[in-house]
């Protein structure tokens, strides 16, 4: 069994799992995935070869998409539900709300329908999206 530390004596770090009470009063202990979830934050990386996509979770929300294949390149939008947005710092290498050659491409197939990011790059690149919804 674990020894017993005062909260004030335990060391920083970055934790694993988190504890906390439920709604209902209950102890729990979520992973930082699951309360990132809860909270509307998703951040993943994705391994995406030349010519291949990937679902985003959400319709719509702020997104930082980082190339990392391509000296960290980071761009950063807010997306519409409908296929619209704003972008707010560009890059070189990735294309909002447009199928562009040669570029990952954030766009979405019509109203209402989750985003998608894909690699019109001729090789595989290594992308971290991070939404917020």
């Amino acid at each position: 069994m674990a020894e017993d530390i005062r909260e004030n004596a335990m060391s920083g770090g970055t934790p694993a799992r988190l504890r906390g009470l439920a709604a209902n009063g209950n102890s729990i202990s979520p992973t930082l995935e699951e309360v990132m979830n809860a909270m509307g934050v998703f951040r993943e990386r994705f391994d995406i070869l030349a010519g291949g996509q990937a679902e985003l979770p959400f319709d719509s929300g702020l997104i930082i998409v980082q190339d990392l294949s391509q000296n960290h390149d980071k761009a950063v939008a807010i997306l519409f539900a409908n296929g619209s947005g704003k972008i707010i710092v560009s890059a070189n290498t990735i294309s909002f709300f447009s199928d562009v050659e040669d570029k990952i491409c954030v766009i979405n197939t019509g109203d209402n329908t989750k985003y998608i990011i894909k690699n019109r790059k001729a090789i595989g690149r290594a992308v971290v999206v991070t939404f917020i919804k």
